[in-house]
Parts: structure tokens; C-alpha cells; sequence
């Protein structure tokens, strides 16, 4: 009795030394493409016996085909255009026969493992169509139902997808979906590159593909005009691409203060390839700019970065993926929304302080160690209550976490964030990685005994659940087995399922948990209901325990904070 959710797929044969074929679809955009290439770089790094092939669009992936054909042996880009083109009639019998002939180049490599890391229906219809003995990832089965069986497919499906408290990097998830030990370290993480001998440039890329997700030209303007002046030495290149970017770098040029700077401004936006882009990033000292493409494709280079997270950006799931790139991120309640949430005001744009960013870059540049007490020295308390300072860094089991340099309180969102990705850990991997004990407040002490009473009840609703698969388990095997029994007992379940929705109202800081059990239970394995029932058990008792790690958790998290209290308290008397 078993849940088929974690599949163990060779990659090498005991008896032939022949490599194995692993297919990699992502359909999605450059950004994308990119953090899928790193996790398929330390993919081919651990294991050199593979031979891997990158499925996409053409429209996305075309301009990365430098670093695509260095890391994958095959490339297949799909293009929609061509494929309407060589249909014969437009009609849907013709377009499928066009797309079907570009199927078939892929399956004649025949491939050993399929992994879909784009997360939408379409993908999961056109992964249905790849054949090759094991799927990872969402697809399509033969009902042309989505399926997400494997534990990390579930967690992304589950909390990226339809959640922001997400609490791992897309790398990673992408690197234990693809089964690269996350303490492998890479070689590119092992060079030391000297900073001075780069050259004394600073790459800004001051877009984002939302308004949301990007500061005004007044507020870049500034930004500018302090690097340039408080760095003599050093010049700035503005890049990005597309109309809307080619005339809104005109109105940050054209700014009267930057006017005796124009020798020191380069003016890149809407010439360069992604390639050039990629080299002349590589020979610059600093990147900065908002979380996107240019950001994820600087994490690959030598070159330091800093980052602004803004509206829609999840900083722990989209940080460069470089030890120690910078990021910087408000501290507002409403951050990170969602991109249909309406917006008028932006006050998360307010809360990253254009003084901030300047005094991190003129650090940066001159390799002085961004901590608390140097911020403290260099700017106000006014400055820096409503932002974070973090630094990407990796934990002693391999997953990128943010430091948030600062003195100041969590949140109780990262809070809940930091018990839910140690109990997430546990129970993927069985590893346990060590925190710190985060500081309460009279907001999150609170907070975190509500959470208790939360994860208790829906840890009596598993318990029920565990309850129910084995009355269900006991009636098939009778003699005489009671098909309204079986009924019965099968609609309990189904309550079950109803008043977890109802835990979940009263408790939002629980959607991870509660989500990610809704999409397990909807993936269950088996060809008939013995095997289902079976596997549906053993679900329960997952997530059973994955809510007694998190109940422990923050038990601990309270009596830490009862203790210190304690002691403070006895220390003034």
C-alpha cells in the first residue's frame, strides 16, 4: 500500500551505460525559460549520463537559443504561426494533422522521462501527446484530465499557482522536481570572481512587464543621477526592450538634472539581443533593476545584482538565483497581490525609498558589507521601517532563503511562510532544515495561536479522514460487502472536504496547506477503488503529519517567545 506520488526513475541502467532521455516542456515566457535552464544546467552538472531536450515556443525561447543549445542536446520549438501556416485549410482537423507532424520529430527520440514544468491546460494537452515512459509535472491522461502526481508538481500547482505565500525559489522547485539533490552545489556557485575586474559599469533596467511591478521615471531619474554622481568613475546603460520602454527611457535621459551626466549614460533599450544583453551584463560590475527577465538572466553571470520587488512580485520565488544578489521589498500589508487585484494608490512603490536603493548601490559598489548597523549609520529609522533589505543565501540543505538584514519584525506572513517551508521540507524530503526562532510582536503572537486553532481542526478532519478510508477499506474486504455503506462512508469524506473549506475562511494563513491536500486528493492513483482508497489512506496520514510538524512548530515558536518574555521581565525587576 502505497501513494504513488514520488516516482523513482533511473536515470542510468545497472546493466548499459546507455544515457536516458529527459524532455523538459515550458511553454511560458523568457523569464521562464531561463529559471528552467538553471535547474536543467544543475540537472546536467549532477548527472552528465542524460540526454536532455527542451521543448518550447519560439516566440520566447528563439532569442535564448545561446544558452539553450549549450545546455540541451535537442531543441524544439514549437511555433504556432508556422504550424497554421503548413496547415492546409485553417481548419481543425488540418491544424491538428500540422501540430501532430511536429509531435512526431519529438517522439522519435523516445523519450525515458517527460517533465512539463509549464502548469497550464495547453501544455498538459500537448504533454499528453510526448510519449515517453514516466510524466512528471501536469499532463493530460487519456480522459484528457489534468494530472499532477509527484509531490513538488503538486506544491507549485497547488501554492504558486494559486497562492503568494509560496515559500521556496521556482529553481528549486524545479531542481527536486528534475531530482538534483539540492545540496549539490554547482560549479558556477564555486568560482570567485573579482569584482574590480569588471568593468566599471552599472546595467539598470528600470521596466517590468506591469505598472504594478515598476517605479516611476521620477523615481529612476534620481536613481541615476546619484550612482553617476556619488561614482564618478562608473557609467550606466539603460536596457530593455519593446516601444513602450524605447520612449520611456527618453523622459529619464532627458531629465534636467542628468543633463551634465549624458557623457556617462548609454542609451541600450530596444538594440540589443538577449545574447549581447547576456555579455554585456557579464562584464559590468552591478545589474539593477525590477524583478524580470533581465534580473533571472544577470543571475547567471558575474555580475553582482540588485532587485526591486514590487505589486505582483513574489521575492522568494523569483530572487536571482546568485549567493548574495540583493533584494529590496516593502514592507506593506497588502504585498504581494495578486495582478486583477485593483490598485489606485501604489503604496508599496512608496515604501522602497528611492534614498534606500541609492545607498545599497553606492555600498555595493564599493564592496562594503551591506548589515544592519551600516544601513542604521547611513540612513533613518524613517527610511528604513517600510522596506526589506534581504540577501539571497543558501541554506545547509541547498534552498535559496532571503536574510532580511534588517532589525526589524517579521511579518506574520513570513512567519508562516518560513514553519510552513520547514514542515513542507520534512515532509518532501525528510530533512530537516534548522531557523532561528523568529521574534513575536503583539501582532504575531496573537496571530500564531489563532493559526493553532486552525491546523488543530484540520487536523481532527484528517484524522476523520484516515478514519472513513479504513471503514471504506473493511467493508470491500467482508464477505458480503455493503455497497450503501460504502456510500455512506464516501460522503463523510466528502464533508470532510466541505468543512476544510470552511477552516479555510476562517484561517487564510492555511490556504498552502489546505490547497495542497485539495489538488493531492484530486490526484489520488488507482485503477479501481481498493487501490484508491488505499493511496487516499495514505494521503491522510501525510497530511496528518505535516500538520502535527507545523502544530510543533509554532508551539515552539510561542514557548520561545513565553521564555524570552520571561526573562526580560525577571532581568527588570
Amino acid at each position: 500500500m502505497g501513494a504513488s506520488k514520488n516516482f523513482d526513475i533511473p536515470l542510468k541502467t545497472k546493466e548499459t551505460d546507455s544515457k536516458k532521455r529527459v524532455a523538459i516542456m515550458q511553454l511560458t515566457r523568457i523569464g521562464d525559460i531561463i529559471q528552467t535552464t538553471q535547474a536543467a544546467q544543475a540537472l546536467r552538472e549532477f548527472n552528465e549520463n542524460i540526454e536532455l531536450i527542451f521543448i518550447g515556443r519560439k516566440k520566447f525561447a528563439e532569442g535564448l537559443l545561446f544558452l539553450l543549445n549549450k545546455t540541451f542536446d535537442h531543441v524544439f520549438l514549437i511555433d504556432i504561426n508556422q504550424t497554421i501556416s503548413n496547415s492546409k485549410d485553417n481548419t481543425l482537423v488540418s491544424l491538428v494533422k500540422s501540430l501532430n507532424a511536429e509531435i512526431e520529430e519529438i517522439n522519435k527520440l523516445q523519450i525515458d522521462v517527460m517533465v512539463n514544468l509549464s502548469f497550464s491546460k495547453t501544455s498538459s494537452y500537448l504533454a499528453n501527446l510526448i510519449q515517453s515512459k514516466h510524466k512528471l509535472g501536469v499532463h493530460a491522461d487519456q480522459q484528457l484530465n489534468q494530472v499532477v502526481q509527484d509531490y513538488w508538481s503538486q506544491y507549485i500547482y497547488s501554492n504558486v499557482m494559486g497562492d503568494n505565500l509560496s515559500s521556496f525559489n521556482l529553481i528549486d522547485i524545479y531542481k527536486s522536481i528534475l531530482g538534483v539533490p539540492q545540496d549539490f552545489i554547482e560549479s558556477r556557485f564555486k568560482q570567485q570572481i573579482n569584482f574590480l575586474d569588471l568593468k566599471k559599469q552599472i546595467i539598470c533596467h528600470p521596466f517590468s512587464s506591469l505598472s504594478k511591478k515598476s517605479w516611476d521615471t521620477k523615481k529612476w531619474t534620481e536613481i541615476v543621477y546619484s550612482a553617476l554622481k556619488e561614482n564618478p568613475q562608473h557609467k550606466i546603460i539603460l536596457v530593455g526592450h519593446g516601444e513602450s520602454e524605447e520612449k520611456t527611457v527618453l523622459d529619464i535621459i532627458n531629465a534636467p538634472i542628468l543633463k551634465q551626466f549624458q557623457n556617462r549614460i548609454e542609451n541600450k533599450v530596444g538594440t540589443l539581443k538577449i545574447e549581447e544583453l547576456y555579455s554585456l551584463i557579464n562584464e559590468s560590475q552591478l545589474t539593477l533593476g525590477h524583478d524580470s527577465m533581465v534580473m533571472n538572466l544577470a543571475s547567471l553571470t558575474s555580475t553582482k545584482v540588485i532587485c526591486l520587488a514590487l505589486g505582483t512580485v513574489r521575492p522568494v520565488e523569483t530572487a536571482p538565483y546568485s549567493p548574495q544578489s540583493i533584494v529590496l521589498s516593502p514592507r506593506t500589508n497588502c504585498f504581494p497581490c495578486f495582478p486583477d487585484d485593483k490598485c489606485d494608490y501604489y503604496q508599496c512603490h512608496k515604501d522602497i525609498p528611492y534614498k534606500v536603493v541609492n545607498t545599497v548601490l553606492n555600498l555595493t559598489i564599493k564592496s562594503i558589507e551591506l548589515t544592519n548597523d551600516v544601513m542604521v549609520k547611513e540612513l533613518s529609522m524613517f527610511h528604513l521601517s517600510s522596506v526589506k533589505i534581504s540577501i539571497v543565501k543558501f541554506s545547509e540543505i541547498g534552498f535559496l532563503y532571503l536574510d532580511n538584514i534588517l532589525d526589524s519584525d517579521l511579518d506574520t506572513r513570513d512567519i508562516v511562510r518560513t514553519i510552513n517551508r520547514v514542515g513542507w521540507l520534512y515532509n518532501f524530503t525528510e530533512k530537516e532544515e534548522r531557523v532561528d526562532f523568529p521574534k513575536l510582536t503583539k501582532t504575531t503572537y496573537p496571530a500564531l495561536v489563532n493559526q493553532l486553532k486552525g491546523i488543530q481542526q484540520l487536523y481532527e478532519l484528517s484524522e476523520f479522514g484516515k478514519k472513513y478510508s479504513k471503514f471504506i477499506l473493511s467493508e470491500i474486504s467482508s464477505n458480503t460487502p455493503d455497497i450503501n455503506k460504502i456510500k455512506g462512508y464516501s460522503n463523510r469524506i466528502d464533508e470532510i472536504d466541505k468543512l476544510q473549506q470552511l477552516v479555510k475562511q476562517a484561517h487564510p494563513l492555511l490556504n498552502p496547506i489546505i490547497n495542497y491536500f485539495t489538488v493531492v486528493k484530486a490526484n489520488i492513483a488507482g485503477s479501481n477503488i481498493v487501490e484508491m482508497t488505499e493511496n487516499l489512506f495514505v494521503s491522510y496520514c501525510e497530511y496528518s503529519n505535516l500538520l502535527s510538524v507545523n502544530y510543533e512548530l509554532i508551539e515552539a515558536t510561542l514557548s520561545e517567545h513565553k521564555m524570552l518574555s520571561e526573562r526580560n521581565l525577571t532581568q527588570r525587576k
